[in-house]
């Protein structure tokens, strides 16, 4: 029940508990000596005021019952503990894990034999450590049926399921997995994710690395990416040693190449780009801490919507440079790798190449269920 159905469902009961009241106060005799006269007997009876009081009165709480049932009787169920052994690993699959880069969800689900068609179940996480881009699964039998369909919101994955567990109602199970944007998680620690299916908590650990193992050592040129909460950062680092370059960069011209095909687009936003600069680093010494630097030092030049040059007449030594800019990627259903290319030059020097490729979104599950 909702809490504005609760209220008015209350308002009409009062109201018609009162009208009653009226009703048994106005059909009783009430007897009263008059002076002068005989002891007499006054019946009142009801007015058309309170007749129609007391129909707009059933009417409301007619009408509050009647909505109170159809929410109820339209309302999903939903499984507890339908999803176990969650476990967490880098995008790719493997390999260390980057607390700025995406993380990988694998989990088994399982329901009890029969449980109806359009039955619901959700594997939720708390957003203040990982978010999900969004997207939808469709998760099918070796036999291409669809068994459930799921959608992948912020902070859980819904899944409910088709019509074909009623023709297969024994052994319903399968696998998920999505990837997801980790929030504000440190470098080279040890984490505990909670995630909860219905009314079960399931802990998840994992461990992350870090930009440098020890201490700073330095930048060579090259890109990166970050993926998160549906948008796209891309990096263009030039080079600089532990202190810093040592000379100015002059005549700088970088040429970006979004990476596209026939199943997906990049596009650049221009008014999202920006030069950064770094003068000192972080307290730990892992790494450099960006400022933006003032838009009269470069220049950039689009090139239809997936591709820009940056010009910069001078960078100046004693520190680190970077190029930063986001993209939005079509179609917004899409699923799978993102790349980047990054051609530079600069002191009239030969041009320096940098490709990166990084999981997007991956997101996919199976499913059976068993006839007999």
């Amino acid at each position: 029940m909702f809490r504005g159905e609760a209220n008015e469902s209350g308002r009409s009961l009062a109201s018609c508990q009162e009208t009653a009241g009226l009703l048994r106060w106005n059909k009783a005799f009430h007897i009263r000596e008059l002076p002068g006269r005989v002891w007499g007997v006054i019946v009142t009876h009801l007015s058309r005021v309170r007749k129609a009081q007391i129909i707009v009165a059933l009417v409301v709480l007619i009408g509050a019952v009647t909505v109170i049932w159809i929410t109820e009787s339209r309302r999903t169920p939903s499984l507890n503990g339908a999803f176990s052994n969650v476990a967490i690993t880098a995008a790719s699959g493997s390999g260390p894990i980057y607390p700025w880069k995406q993380i990988k969800v694998t989990a088994d689900w399982k329901v009890p034999d029969r449980t109806a068609a359009g039955t619901a179940f959700s594997l939720g996480w708390p957003t203040s450590q990982l978010k999900g881009i969004g997207g939808t699964l469709v998760l099918k039998t070796t036999d291409n049926d669809t068994i459930e369909n799921c959608s992948l919101g912020a902070s859980s994955l819904d899944c409910v399921l088709t019509s074909y567990v009623t023709t297969h109602p024994y052994d319903i199970k399968g696998t998920v997995w999505f990837t997801l944007t980790q929030v504000n998680i440190p470098e080279n620690s040890t984490v505990t994710i909670p995630f909860v299916s219905g009314n079960t908590t399931i802990a998840a650990a994992y461990s992350t690395t870090g930009s440098v193992a020890t201490t700073f050592t330095g930048i060579g040129y090259y890109k990166d990416v970050w993926v998160h909460d549906g948008t796209v950062t891309w990096y263009v680092y030039l080079p600089g040693d532990k202190t810093g370059q040592a000379a100015d960069y002059t005549g700088v011209v970088v040429a970006e190449t979004l990476g596209g095909d026939q199943t997906y687009q990049q596009a650049f936003l221009p008014g999202t780009f920006s030069l950064e600069h770094a003068t000192k680093l972080n307290t730990a010494g892992t790494w450099p801490v960006w400022e933006t630097a003032s838009t009269k030092l470069y220049t950039v030049t689009p090139t239809g919507s997936s591709s820009f040059t940056l010009t910069a007449p001078k960078l100046a030594a004693g520190g680190w440079w970077r190029l930063v800019y986001n993209v939005t990627v079509s179609p917004s259903a899409y699923k799978g790798t993102i790349s980047d290319t990054a051609k530079a030059s600069w002191d009239g020097q030969k041009t320096l190449s940098a490709t990166y490729s990084e999981v997007y979104v991956d997101a996919g599950g199976t499913g059976s269920g068993q006839a007999r």
